[in-house]
């Protein structure tokens, strides 16, 4: 059984995160079978999929599939056993690239992306820091 490959910010075309953004507040604990999960993005297959996803240097970077704009950046502080959390979340707060929700909706947008997406592989569970 060969391992999947991690997706990386070379196999799609994409934008830095704007000067307009705004700091999101969001707690969330994953353990290292969820961390690992996330380290491997999401590459969209067609038009239908609407995130790019990948992990660099400790953060997550969610971007539009279609535009390539960046739309979260979540900062994560990894634990030695390989678990992790949110360490800072950043929002596009461009209105030309991202159409802002209050802190709830965009708080369970960025949760549910994760859900769906990156942890429905072997894990479906995102457990509240502590």
């Amino acid at each position: 059984m060969s391992l999947p490959i991690p997706v990386t910010a070379a196999d799609w075309r994409h934008h830095p995160l704007p000067e307009l953004r705004y700091l999101l507040p969001i707690e969330r604990h994953f353990t290292a079978t969820e961390m690992a999960e996330l380290q491997l993005g999401f590459l969209p297959d067609d038009m239908g999929d609407k995130w790019f996803i990948y992990w660099e240097d400790n953060i997550l970077y969610f971007h539009r599939s279609w535009t390539g704009f960046a739309i979260y950046v979540v900062s994560f502080e990894v634990a030695t056993d390989g678990s992790g959390q949110i360490k800072a979340c950043w929002v596009n707060d461009d209105p030309a690239q991202h159409r802002s929700f209050a802190t709830p909706a965009e708080q369970h947008s960025l949760t549910s992306t994760i859900k769906s997406l990156l942890l429905g592989r072997t894990s479906t569970s995102i457990t509240p820091a502590e």
